[in-house]
Parts: C-alpha cells; sequence; structure tokens
C-alpha cells in the first residue's frame, strides 16, 4: 500500500489511506507525514540517490567494519618510524592498529584509510587539508592526530593510542549510572566547543567516536575525518555517491543533513543531543530499522523524553537534550558552549544529591570557622598596623580577639557589599542584552560579537588554562603597579607614622581626600571581583582537562589577589576611623588616642615630631573640647574650641 500511495499525491493519497485505516485516525496522521517526509526526501537526493538509498540498509552508514577481515597492514613491519604490532578494529573509513613510535618510543594507534573516497584525485590533498587543522587541536578530550603518512599505497593518520573501550561498547552492557553518563557527555561537549571555536566541525559525532580510558576520561576521536570525505568527494563530482552526500551516520544526522547533505555546527549539537540520550538511556532516540522509517521518524516525529526510559533522569535533562534534539537548527542551543553551560547546571543539580552528610557537616563547620578565623586574622593585622601608624605601644595597643574579629569583619562589609552590587549589576546588564538578542539584527550582532572575541581568545590562546594563567599573572602585575602609581600619595601616608611623618605626607588622610580614598577601595574591589572570576575559570578549566603542570602562573595570580585584599582591608582603620576626641593641651590641638587606668595616649597634629605623648588622666593642663573629629584635619578648618 505504502507504494502505491507514494506515487499518488493530493486527495488521491489521502483516501487510500483513509481506506486502508478506517477506524484509526493517529495511524493515518502518521502514514501521510511519512508520506510526506518521503517526498521532500525524493525532491531533495534526486531519483538516482533515492533509488541508491531505498536498497541500502542502516549498516551501509553506520561505520560498520568491512566484510573483509584482510589486513590492510603487515603486523610486525614499519611504516615510517612507526611498527604494527596488533590490529585493534575496523570502521567504515578503514582499519585502526596499534604501533610503536620508534623516534620516541611511545604507543600510537595508526589508521589505514580505506574507501572508494580515496579514489578521488582530490581526496589526499583535501585529507592533508583537514589534517592541519585537526592536528592544531590539542584538547584533554580529543585523541590528539600526531602525524600523516602518504605514499603511493597508504594512507595513514597517526593517532594518539587512547587504552580502554568505546563509550558505544560501555553503552552495549546497559544505561550508564547517570553521574558517570553525565560526565562523559560534559567531557565530550568540551572537546567539540574547543574544535568549533578554531573551526573545525566533527560531522559524525556517536558514541562509537568516543574512546573512555582505563581512568574513565573521554577522548572524541577521528575529528574532520568524515569532512574530509565529504569535501574530497565535491571536488571530484564523479566519485560523488549516497555515502559522501549523506556524510555521517543515519540515527545521529540532524533533519537538515538528511535533506540538504549540511555539515556545520548545529549538525554537531543534534549529534551530541543523540549521544548524551544514548548514553543516559543505553538507547538510541530513533530505533527503526531501516534508513527510509529512520528518516522518517528524524523528520517528523517527536523524540520520547529520556526520563520516560531512564527513571533517575531529571526533567531539566529532558529540556536540555529536547532542545538539542529540535527539527529547526534556529530552535537548538546556538554554540557547543551554551550546551556544556546548560548541561553543567543539570550537573550540578544532580551531583549534590550523592553528597553525605558527613561531607556537608564538614563543609558547615569549614565556612563557618573561615567566618570566624579570616576576619579574626585580618582584624588582628589592621589593628597592628594602626597602632604602628598612630604610636599606639605597650598596653596602649593592646586589644581583645574579639575586638580584632569586629575590625575584621567591619572592613569586609564595604567590599563584600560593592563587589555583591557590582556582579547583580552586571548579571541584570547580561539579562537585558538576552531579551534584545531575541531581535533578530540584535542577535546577529551579538552571536558576531560573542564569534569574534572566541576568535581573538583562540588566537591569544586564552582558552588554554596555563595561558590564561599567565595572562591573569601579567595583567595582575600592571594593575599593581598602576594602582601603586595613582595612589602612591595615599599609600605613602597610610603606611608612613604619624607620630614622625612630614605633616604634608599626610594630607590624602584629611576629610578633604575621602573621594580619593573611596575610590581606592572601589578601584580594589572591582580588580578582585575580576581577578577572582578569572581564577575562578582558570581553576574549572584545568579541573576539566586535568591539566598537571604550569601551576607557577595560577599561583602568582592568587598571590595577586591576595594582595589586592591585604591593600584593600589593612589600612580600612587608619583610612575610615581616624576619629578622635579632641583636647586643648596647653593652647596646642591635640587628640586622646586611647585611655588606660591612670594614662592615656595623646595625639598632637600641630607640633613638631614626635606628636604622641603620655599624660595623666588627671593633668589639669588637658582640656577635653568634647568635639569628635578627624585627627588629621586641617587646623584652618577644625570645628570652634
Amino acid at each position: 500500500m505504502l507504494s502505491v500511495a507514494a506515487g499518488l499525491v493530493g486527495p488521491q493519497r489521502a483516501r487510500l489511506v483513509e481506506a486502508e485505516f478506517p477506524d484509526e485516525p493517529t495511524l493515518r496522521r502518521e502514514v501521510l507525514v511519512m508520506l510526506e517526509t518521503h517526498d521532500t526526501i525524493s525532491r531533495a537526493l534526486g531519483p538516482a540517490q533515492v533509488a541508491a538509498l531505498s536498497s541500502a540498509s542502516l549498516d551501509d552508514f553506520t561505520g560498520a567494519p568491512p566484510q573483509s577481515d584482510e589486513e590492510t597492514l603487515t603486523i610486525g613491519r614499519r611504516y615510517g618510524p612507526y611498527q604494527v604490532i596488533r590490529r585493534l578494529g575496523a570502521g567504515g573509513m578503514g582499519q585502526v592498529f596499534l604501533a610503536e613510535d620508534t623516534r620516541l618510543g611511545r604507543r600510537v594507534a595508526l589508521k589505514s584509510l580505506a574507501g572508494r573516497w580515496l579514489v578521488s584525485p582530490n581526496a589526499r590533498q583535501r585529507l592533508l587539508q583537514e589534517a592541519r587543522a585537526v592536528a592544531a587541536l590539542s584538547h584533554p578530550h580529543i585523541a590528539t592526530l600526531y602525524d600523516v603518512l602518504d605514499d603511493a599505497d597508504h594512507l595513514l593518520l597517526v593517532m594518539e593510542y587512547v587504552e580502554g573501550r568505546t563509550a558505544a561498547a560501555l553503552i552495549a552492557e546497559g544505561p550508564l549510572p547517570l553521574r558517570q553518563a553525565l560526565r562523559l557527555a560534559s567531557q565530550i561537549i568540551d572537546a567539540v566547543v574547543y574544535a568549533h571555536e578554531r573551526g573545525v566541525v566533527h560531522c559524525d559525532l556517536k558514541p562509537l567516536n568516543v574512546q573512555v580510558a582505563v581512568d574513565g576520561t573521554a577522548k572524541v576521536l577521528d575529528f574532520g575525518l568524515a569532512r574530509a570525505g565529504h569535501l574530497s568527494a565535491i571536488a571530484d563530482s564523479e566519485s560523488e555517491t549516497t555515502q559522501v552526500r549523506l556524510i555521517g551516520t543515519p540515527p545521529y544526522m540532524p533533519p537538515e543533513r538528511l535533506l540538504t547533505g549540511t555539515l556545520n555546527e548545529a549538525g554537531d549539537i543534534y549529534s551530541l543531543g543523540v549521544t548524551l540520550f544514548e548514553l543516559v538511556t543505553g538507547r538510541r532516540p530513533f530505533q527503526e530499522p531501516s534508513f527510509a522509517l529512520l528518516t522518517g521518524a528524524i523528520l517528523g516525529t517527536t523524540p520520547p523524553q529520556a526520563s520516560s526510559i531512564a527513571k533517575d533522569c531529571p526533567s531539566s535533562l529532558d529540556n536540555v537534550i529536547a532542545r538539542t534534539l529540535e527539527k529547526d537548527p534556529k530552535r537548538r542551543y546556538q554554540t557547543a558552549r551554551e550546551l556544556g553551560a546548560a548541561l553543567q547546571a543539570v550537573r550540578n543539580q544532580v551531583e549534590p544529591a550523592g553528597t553525605t552528610w558527613h561531607a556537608r557537616a564538614l563543609m558547615a563547620l569549614a565556612i563557618i570557622a573561615s567566618a570566624v578565623i579570616v576576619p579574626t586574622i585580618l582584624g588582628f593585622i589592621i589593628t597592628a598596623t594602626f597602632n604602628l601608624t598612630f604610636g599606639r605601644t605597650l598596653a596602649f595597643g593592646n586589644e581583645r580577639p574579639l575586638d580584632w574579629f569586629q575590625w575584621g569583619a567591619r572592613s569586609l562589609v564595604s567590599p563584600f557589599v560593592y563587589m555583591t552590587v557590582l556582579a547583580m549589576g552586571v548579571l541584570a546588564v547580561g539579562f537585558v542584552v538576552r531579551i534584545f538578542s531575541l531581535f533578530g539584527p540584535i542577535g546577529g550582532a551579538k552571536r558576531a560579537l560573542g564569534q569574534w572575541l572566541h576568535r581573538v581568545e583562540s588566537r591569544l590562546g586564552l582558552d588554554d588554562p596555563v595561558v590564561l594563567g599567565q595572562a591573569l599573572a601579567a595583567c595582575g602585575l600592571v594593575a599593581v603597579l598602576l594602582v601603586l602609581w595613582a595612589f602612591l600619595d595615599l599609600m605613602t601616608a597610610f603606611t608612613g607614622t604619624t607620630n614622625r611623618s612630614p605633616a604634608e605626607l599626610l594630607a590624602p588622610l584629611a576629610p578633604a581626600a575621602s573621594v580619593q580614598r573611596s575610590l581606592y577601595r572601589a578601584l580594589l574591589d572591582v580588580l578582585i571581583l575580576a581577578f577572582s572570576l578569572g581564577i575562578f575559570r582558570v581553576v574549572r578549566q584545568r579541573r576539566q582537562r586535568q591539566v598537571r603542570g604550569g601551576m607557577g602562573p595560577l599561583i602568582v595570580a592568587i598571590a595577586i589577589v591576595v594582595l589586592l585584599v591585604l591593600a584593600n582591608v589593612i589600612p580600612f582603620r587608619i583610612m575610615f576611623h581616624n576619629e578622635f576626641e579632641a583636647a586643648d593641651v596647653g593652647g596646642s590641638r591635640c587628640y586622646i588616642i586611647r585611655e588606660l587606668d591612670a594614662d592615656m595616649l595623646l595625639f598632637c597634629p600641630d607640633v613638631p615630631p614626635p606628636r604622641n605623648r603620655i599624660t595623666s588622666r588627671n593633668d589639669l593642663s588637658v582640656r577635653r573640647l568634647g568635639v569628635i573629629e578627624n585627627v588629621f584635619t586641617p587646623a584652618a578648618s577644625r570645628a570652634g574650641s
């Protein structure tokens, strides 16, 4: 019936389907959708390819090993510097062998390429062009392409050897635990983000092209290999075949590729969605046995929710998968980085569920202890600096640990509030930009700007956490020098001593310079927030990419942030809490810095150094004025006696 209906159009087709299924309206609609899909594919591919596809099975596209067991390389023989040890496996584009690099003493994987697409006179040239782009990729979740051997008899790709099993082999044993599935998917997406931002599209992402090392690390294989075959075939139309035009593996192909052969980043995102679905559920979203039925399902059927198969799958993950599998590329995630962020949010939701109450209790205790210890230590440093500046020695400088905590906590309130407001402002601006980006021109401009920034980041190497750490350290040193240059007079004032420093050096501490002091703290707050976010990004990238070395720049960047924090809080008491009770001492204006049982410490700014003096609380020459003011207030602007 279907073959007859496919030859009909319009009302005739509808009447035939209705006659076949008079009591099943839902089935009638599905059959009509499938027939319309067949029409769309026929118009897109043309009669010749439709005929070829009609007789094709999925095994013709899935990269199944060739039927022949004849090995393309000889075990024990050397090809260039690589000596073949044994065959590892075979795929639709050739066989893979384990070999040893006799120069470096390391094991590598040799992929001996095969297939009709290599007959094209342009194939090898295109492959080498693609290989140069792929060889530039250096990422912990991408199998590195070391070399290409090209001679009259062979075309060999020399790749990183990853001992382990493919993700497809793991899935074949049953659905993976949710956390493991999400961890592997995040690593795969991280690799795709890295490649896409360098202009490399995979075109055949699937579990079979993901090797899982013995330590659980995912390595994506064959970046650019499928695209190389596609470009070769386009350059030589005589070798163009169905397998070349519909490049990839049908169950993982996006609708637009099935219809037009489009190869782009959106197609990789769709393939990531299918792979994520399979990692979580143990099966693909569409499992139709033939190419024709599978194509109809991909183009015209809504995939099932992962949670309907994997009961531990959260609804948030359903939403992520559904968006990656949208039929319309514009409704999918627009970048792999955006998909990675969405999946990370799901992981953040899932991961804490397994945290034990012991770990939570220890974390809570650590937070509480830090909230007490850190302000107390800072308060001790602030008080010691204040005592040194105002000459409060011996008993006059003694304060309780509770006082230290209070001064430390007070010094942190202003930076915390300021940085919180600043962060909220940045988030608000980002939200507004996202709203306006819903409009076509603004959204396009935003994407163009984002792509330009990614290109700049790539060219500078800032996507490498080691390089980013170096950049942070360098920028931090420059920032420290600029702050030192811009506020040298202020820092000279609060690092000196009021008892002996020349009066003109203490002018930045006077009331008239309050704006400068506030600007100093605000600038340090901004720098602390910016560099802290940069360090967080470096640490996250190092953890995701499992980077071990290159810690020096990161340590320098952390040290710079600590220095900025200390430069912000240590002078807090000197700059903002230098107001004391004024007193007249024999006609001179003095301030009561501190009182003890029988004595008091005075600071007299208008007398030659030393300006501090200790006197008895019963000294009749000391007349309290009942005025509280900044001790650095110039004599001409002081309140009346």
